[in-house]
């Protein structure tokens, strides 16, 4: 009978979810008190803070579908608990669960579905990208105590059972990975979309004085743009920065009417804008060493990219190589501002 409870009561579940990751629009959501006493007793006394404040340290913020899998997984547990017996469906159940939440999850965010789902979301942002991401994490922060807790309630024989719940925590973090590839490839993206603008540079030409040019190529989260056509089937269209936009105040891409060498080239121009845009967006949602490191994953993609972009361009004067060194240098140090940002590998480049 409680078998046959469990089924009924797993069939149920696996409906709701589907429902609420359908309809999920990932945007953060809020935490009642309620909510965090069980991510808390589920951690074992270890308090995860999700709140609206801030998103680093030991705060997550958190997509509703990621909070909704934790009171099922909550409620699986507590069958556990009270009938030892079922322990073994019970861990069926919840690998189940959590492969149907990882799975769908995929598919509506990376996959981009869910411009298609019952959200209708116009476009995956890299801001939706970044707070699926963080979601992903909490869980994976979680699964530990998931895992303790049903060890508690079988014997040594059958804990081979936890097997799948291992497999399914690599899954979860391999899908995390994917998202931190995602932020590299949007910048990829742009980076390959500025080459023509490269092309289109005599190096060797004497710098006059100009003014400032405006516009740019294409880049991350831009306001009230229609999306960016997305590479392939499973790539999320990413909207285009705002052709003037400022992201980080730092005064990258104002025109002063100087005859410098700095921001003279566009593709520099854009690469310093998207960077610093995504970067605004990921500050909100990602603690600093997540930051660091999907930053250090795109200076690499930078340094890379460079090198194949200037094989056929290397200007044949000391003049024209000069002004390729000044506009590096402008962008290393501009991106050297960026907070939780070591922009010391782009250095690396210059020295070459």
């Amino acid at each position: 009978q409680t078998r046959a409870f469990l089924e009924y009561l797993h069939e149920s579940y696996k409906n709701r979810m589907v429902s609420t990751l359908d309809n999920e629009r990932w945007v953060q959501c809020d935490v009642v008190t309620e909510r965090q006493r069980e991510i808390d007793r589920l951690a074992s006394g270890k308090a995860f803070l999700i709140s609206s404040n801030g998103g680093s340290g030991g705060e997550y913020r958190v997509v509703w579908s990621v909070l909704l899998l934790v009171e099922i997984i909550l409620s699986y547990l507590d069958i556990a608990f009270h009938f030892p017996p079922v322990t073994p469906e019970v861990i069926a159940k919840i690998v189940d669960q959590v492969r149907l939440f990882n799975l769908r999850t995929k598919q509506l965010v990376l996959g981009a579905q869910a411009i298609q789902s019952a959200a209708r979301l116009k476009s995956i942002s890299a801001k939706h990208l970044a707070i699926t991401g963080r979601s992903l994490g909490l869980f994976i922060a979680l699964l530990p105590h998931i895992r303790a807790a049903l060890v508690a309630q079988i014997p040594p024989k059958h804990q081979v059972l936890l097997t799948e719940l291992d497999r399914v925590s690599q899954d979860l973090f391999e899908h995390h990975t994917a998202i931190v590839a995602k932020f590299v490839s949007i910048i990829g993206d742009t980076i390959e979309a500025s080459v023509v603008k490269l092309r289109q540079v005599d190096w060797d030409r004497p710098l006059v004085p100009t003014t400032h040019h405006g516009g740019s190529s294409g880049g991350v989260d831009g306001p009230h743009h229609e999306s960016a056509a997305a590479s392939a089937a499973n790539s999320p269209a990413v909207p285009p920065a705002a052709a003037n936009s400022n992201a980080n105040g730092n005064g990258n891409g104002s025109g002063s009417g100087s005859n410098t060498a700095a921001m003279s080239c566009e593709y520099f121009e854009d690469m310093s804008k998207n960077i610093s845009t995504l970067h605004k967006v990921l500050l909100t949602i990602l603690p600093p060493e997540q930051i660091q490191d999907v930053f250090f994953r795109i200076f690499g993609l930078i340094n890379r990219r460079i090198l194949v972009h200037f094989e056929e361009i290397m200007p044949s004067s000391a003049g024209g190589r000069q002004r390729i060194l000044d506009e590096l240098t402008h962008m290393v140090s501009t991106l050297a501002r960026l907070k939780h940002v070591d922009a010391t590998v782009l250095t690396s480049q210059l020295e070459e």
